[in-house]
């Protein structure tokens, strides 16, 4: 069910009216208050950095929940902003490198697949954003047809008044799930095609399991409880 007004969208048009700063200020706070709210997810976090360093002592173990909770709360304003954001801006957050390297790869004349982790990285939703900006025809492989990002009610009304693109249309998506068509047929086209770790999958995704606060949990859902996890 499609929330009204959530305040994504509050953040969403107060930018840049609201100095990014300040928003990364307001939501490094979200995440401290989280990390001492949600107890029970914290413990899990917790847990899982001891296990994972076992000579790390509490009050580093502290430390690291909290900033594992404000990445969370950072990661999340910055995928809100991620279409708002100038050039510049993104260029403080994150370098470039080995971009000649694609260029030669395009020079071929033929389609180039970018291999990248997963499309939640917030580098590599960023990345290409940033590159469909500078006219490079890269396209998204995506497992479903449906729209993942879908914000809510307010923010398809804005869009239709500004005129916005949806999420899937700044990066190009395209669904190619049990069918490499679409893929073959854009490389034919001589366009860039990433692929990620989810686009990449054949459906079963869940066949691995692993034990993480206390219970089985797939592969992929594991991980991402993982602090530090991409």
């Amino acid at each position: 069910m499609r929330n009204l007004l959530t305040l994504g969208d509050l953040v969403y048009v107060s930018y840049p009216l609201v100095p990014l700063r300040w928003l990364c200020a307001i939501a490094r706070l979200q995440g401290t208050i989280r990390h001492l709210t949600r107890r029970r997810q914290a413990a899990g976090v917790r847990d899982n950095l001891a296990e994972a360093n076992g000579q790390l002592r509490e009050p580093e173990l502290r430390a690291m929940t909290r900033r594992f909770f404000q990445y969370a709360s950072l990661r999340s304003l910055l995928f809100i902003l991620g279409p708002k954001l100038t050039d510049q801006a993104m260029a403080r957050l994150f370098t470039v490198e080995g971009l000649e390297r694609l260029d030669h790869a395009r020079h071929t004349g033929r389609g180039v697949i970018l291999l990248a982790s997963h499309l939640n990285s917030l580098s590599v939703f960023l990345l290409v954003i940033r590159l469909r900006r500078r006219r490079y025809d890269i396209r998204t492989a995506v497992t479903e047809d449906r729209d993942n990002w879908s914000g809510s009610w307010f923010r398809s009304l804005f869009n239709r008044i500004t005129h916005g693109r949806t999420y899937p249309e700044h990066i190009g998506a395209f669904q190619c799930r049990f069918n490499i068509r679409p893929m073959i047929q854009a490389l034919a086209q001589g366009a860039i095609v990433l692929q990620t770790e989810g686009s990449r999958e054949t459906g079963s995704q869940r066949w691995a399991a692993a034990r993480r606060r206390g219970a089985d949990r797939g592969f992929e859902r594991a991980g991402a409880e993982q602090p530090g996890h991409r």
